[in-house]
């Protein structure tokens, strides 16, 4: 038997001071290709590693999550088939997905559409176009708006899991020596 120790742990990404796993797993929603793959392109590159399902309207982004489990929605305002917001008066109401973090992106920069989006309980608002380091802010925002004591509760969790798989890991090394 060997003395090699297995070390579990699971990646954490510091967004201007909030720490969120980096398995999260998003749904992003873009009609506009070139905007979807920035978008993808900046979560990989703040080290995501979670998956990034797309859909390209709403009605793509419903049946998602009637399946589906996502840990944060990004969300275009004008889509083929609807308006993001009405999306994120679902999700508010809903059960499953009130408590996740909602960001609207559009090319709209009214202060009424943000106002808007505020009151429906959009967690932060993007304007296209933006930069790497908008993207990350708006993020941070979204997560400090939304998931403070949830990231807490992630955070025990995922500390818990980490203790058992080594005890789990431990124990098989006993059995083994037995």
């Amino acid at each position: 038997m060997s003395d090699e120790t297995i070390v579990f742990s699971i990646e954490r990404i510091n967004l201007e001071g909030t720490i969120v796993s980096s398995l999260q797993n998003f749904l992003v929603i873009e009609d506009e290709g070139g905007i979807l793959e920035l978008i993808e392109g900046f979560l990989e590159i703040i080290g995501f590693k979670g998956k990034i399902h797309k859909a390209q309207n709403l009605d793509e982004a419903k049946k998602f999550l009637k399946y589906e489990k996502v840990d944060f929605i990004i969300s275009d305002w004008n889509l083929p088939d609807g308006e993001g917001i009405s999306l994120l008066k679902a999700i508010r109401k809903s059960k499953r997905y009130f408590e996740i973090p909602f960001l609207m992106v559009t090319g709209d920069d009214s202060v009424d559409s943000m106002i808007l989006s505020s009151q429906y309980g959009s967690s932060d608002y993007l304007v296209k176009p933006f930069t790497l380091n908008d993207f990350k802010h708006k993020l941070a925002e979204a997560w400090r708006t939304h998931t403070i004591p949830t990231q807490e509760k992630i955070y025990e969790l995922e500390q818990k899991i980490v203790e058992l798989l080594e005890e789990n890991e431990s124990l098989k090394e006993q059995l083994a020596k037995k």
